[in-house]
């Protein structure tokens, strides 16, 4: 570690350099909030008029910044940009962070370890804000000891070989998606022909609900217990940040959802969909489906996707934070294709879906091992 060299890391980047201002030349902008990035898997960015956007849409970014929200950092609203639009727009939740002296990769590496994370969520911890919080500013102090940048260029090229190998899994996903969206939405073309009702005459309808927090046994067992950041880019949830015991599901049985049940989060960020794949419980953000035929899943997944809009204004009621209850949620007018054209999309659809979990579950070990071996890394505790 003879080349390893201290640093604060203000004397290697710069903090959020540019914002908008009088002479920025876009009417329209690609939006990024900080509840549309975790882990540095990005949700499609909002395409906004720039006269509608919300007064948080100031942050410009470029390629090799990153971006991490100064928000509840433990929830890692983490990303690292490649090639993003001249009019991609960030939130001022973000902290911009441009490399200057440092390998780019390597500075999102580091600050995507989980000993920073806990680092910046106890100094959020400590804040008088509503949210846990910490300003910008605190990066320029941060402590920090890297090697020369061919070493960190080493470092980040080669953990970079697990996240191409995840993303390129990622962008298959994506594309088998897509294909099957396709398919549902040559579906609709016989829309008319199909009779109308709820959305609860398809499935039981269940709001999750959090188990007490105080008694810490409820808490660290095998049931995942899900929430919206493990919502987040992902079709099915295969792990989930918190995980309850039995004794804990066991409070609250009425809430506990067998595989192959629809999430729908439906407070604050509104309108994401995920599959489960194990017995799971939900917080209360979350409304669930567990679909009374196998072969309604598919047809809910992508109905529920498509009325994004509807739900998020279904959930405005004129409040600041978006906000669907349960009764509302079972309410929701729909339209049901008949038997035969459900079975005949489920068995389309579902050989596309066995697909994706299979990647997905593929990402698993390749991000597990990324992980343990990143602050070895980082740290000089291993070379390559």
């Amino acid at each position: 570690m003879n080349n390893w060299k201290r640093y604060k890391l203000g004397e290697l980047i710069k903090i959020n350099e540019k914002s908008i201002g009088n002479s920025f030349q876009y009417d329209t902008i690609e939006y990024i909030d900080t509840s549309s990035v975790t882990e540095n898997v990005f949700d499609l960015p909002q395409i906004l008029n720039l006269k509608d956007a919300p007064s948080r849409a100031k942050r410009i970014v470029k390629s090799n910044d990153t971006i991490i929200s100064t928000v509840r950092p433990n929830l890692k609203h983490i990303g690292f940009l490649k090639n993003p639009k001249p009019n991609t727009i960030v939130s001022t939740g973000f902290a911009v962070l441009t490399p200057i002296s440092i390998n780019p990769q390597f500075l999102y590496f580091y600050l995507y370890q989980e000993n920073i994370t806990k680092y910046l969520s106890a100094i959020a911890e400590t804040s008088t804000s509503t949210y846990p919080s910490f300003t910008s500013n605190l990066f320029e102090t941060l402590d920090i000891e890297i090697p020369d940048l061919p070493t960190q260029t080493r470092i980040a090229n080669f953990l970079s070989q697990f996240d191409d190998k995840v993303e390129l899994n990622r962008q298959m996903n994506k594309n088998l998606e897509e294909l099957a969206e396709l398919k549902f939405r040559t579906l609709l073309k016989d829309k008319d022909k199909w009779r109308k009702g709820k959305l609860g005459e398809l499935g039981e309808i269940v709001c999750g609900k959090t188990p007490s927090t105080a008694i810490k046994e409820y808490f660290g067992g095998d049931i995942p217990f899900i929430k919206i950041p493990d919502m987040h880019g992902n079709a099915f949830i295969i792990k989930s940040e918190t995980t309850l015991t039995k004794l804990g599901s066991d409070t609250q049985k009425n809430k506990l959802l067998p595989p192959n049940s629809i999430c729908v989060s439906c407070i604050a960020t509104v309108g994401l969909v995920s599959l489960t794949t194990t017995y799971s419980q939900t917080n209360q953000q979350i409304n669930s489906i567990i679909p009374y035929e196998n072969e309604y899943r598919f047809y809910l997944y992508f109905l529920l996707k498509s009325m994004k809009p509807f739900l998020l204004n279904l959930g405005s009621g004129g409040t600041a934070t978006y906000n669907i209850n349960t009764g509302q949620f079972k309410n929701i007018d729909i339209s049901i294709p008949n038997k035969e054209e459900l079975i005949k999309f489920h068995n389309y659809t579902n050989n596309i879906f066995e697909k994706i979990l299979f990647n997905m579950k593929q990402n698993e070990p390749l991000a597990n091992y990324r992980d343990s071996i990143l602050p070895k890394l980082i740290s000089g505790a291993i070379e390559i």
